[in-house]
């Protein structure tokens, strides 16, 4: 969580700087360069990378990132007991609403969509899946609960169908093949699972 603090200590200087040092081709020419998350060729070749003169660039993808941390904390929480459940329940929902932001903020900020990862497709897939992750917490702190089948039916519909959203999103044409192979067809069980 200490990561998680300093990238949101980064972002604020990012935003209080913005209006003091502008970045951009004309004025302050500061690059910052990004790889696409989801490009394993990205990390050994170069390629799916783009680098920009642009706080606004920076800052979108330090949101991204924001969101990729939330997501492994919740993970990471003991998934056995009420607290940690909770826990990741909370930090599933802070991961869908940054990507939700991300979402909202790239195509106000910046003229271009730089990476594939940064795509609203893709955004408010990811934004579906830590969604129906969250709602999968409360599934199973319902269950540990032992509340009543009723109630305990009712949030596994929910379940089921926040992560039929989420299959629906990963298969699509134009994102099934960002994925890791067996990505999609994870999400696709755990609809009915």
């Amino acid at each position: 969580e200490s990561g998680l603090e300093a990238l949101l200590k980064y972002y604020d200087q990012l935003a209080a700087m913005e209006s003091k040092l502008p970045i951009s081709e004309s004025d302050i020419r500061l690059k910052f360069t990004w790889h696409d998350s989801f490009s394993k060729k990205a990390l050994f070749s170069g390629a799916a990378k783009q680098s920009l003169y642009s706080n606004a660039f920076e800052r979108v993808n330090v949101l991204y990132n924001v969101a990729a941390l939330y997501t492994q904390i919740a993970k990471g929480q003991n998934f056995e007991n009420d607290e940690g459940l909770k826990a990741a329940c909370k930090y599933f929902q802070s991961a869908a609403g940054i990507f939700q932001q991300v979402k909202d903020l790239v195509y106000v900020q910046l003229t271009k969509i730089p990476l594939p990862d940064l795509s609203s497709e893709t955004l408010y897939a990811l934004s579906a899946i830590m969604l129906a992750q969250a709602q999968e917490s409360l599934y199973h702190k319902a269950t540990l609960d032992q509340m009543k089948n009723p109630i305990c039916a009712k949030v596994a519909a929910q379940t089921g169908d926040l992560y039929g959203d989420a299959a629906r999103l990963v298969a699509e044409p134009s994102l099934a093949k960002r994925w890791e192979k067996d990505f999609v067809a994870i999400v696709t069980d755990r609809k009915s699972g």
